[in-house]
């Protein structure tokens, strides 16, 4: 028996994987047509490496002068807590890290904003693909 519910634990995880990984070769290639991509409360549920690999493959899928729209963290932080009746595993950055990540991945922010959560909050930000 699975007392600690290690084995849903892992079982999700690898749900949230495989969603992932079928949305990430969905659009691979540099396809450079959307107008947008927007992106709410799901990078933050990504290791940070794999946040950090996914920016140059959204400019790549935009055109230029399109934007993204995106909520990213807003402080360093990263675990897992109970959401929803489950298990959430989380990863956040600061806003500053991610505007620089942006920056190098030529997806331009224009504006920023904190977006207050309970205690915390995280960061929504408009970023135009050079």
């Amino acid at each position: 028996m699975d007392e600690d519910g290690a084995a849903e634990r892992a079982r999700q995880r690898d749900l949230v994987r495989r969603g992932y990984d079928a949305v990430s070769r969905a659009y691979r290639g540099d396809n450079a047509g959307a107008d947008a991509v927007v992106v709410f409360y799901s990078l933050i549920h990504l290791p940070l490496p794999d946040q950090r690999a996914l920016f140059p493959r959204i400019h790549g899928w935009l055109r230029p002068g399109g934007y993204l729209l995106a909520i990213v963290g807003a402080g360093w932080w990263a675990g897992t807590e109970p959401f929803l009746g489950a298990e959430m595993f989380w990863d956040h950055a600061d806003t500053a890290s991610y505007l620089d990540w942006l920056r190098g991945t030529r997806l331009e922010p224009r504006w920023d904003r904190y977006v207050p959560e309970g205690t915390g909050g995280h960061t929504l930000v408009l970023a135009e693909a050079a």
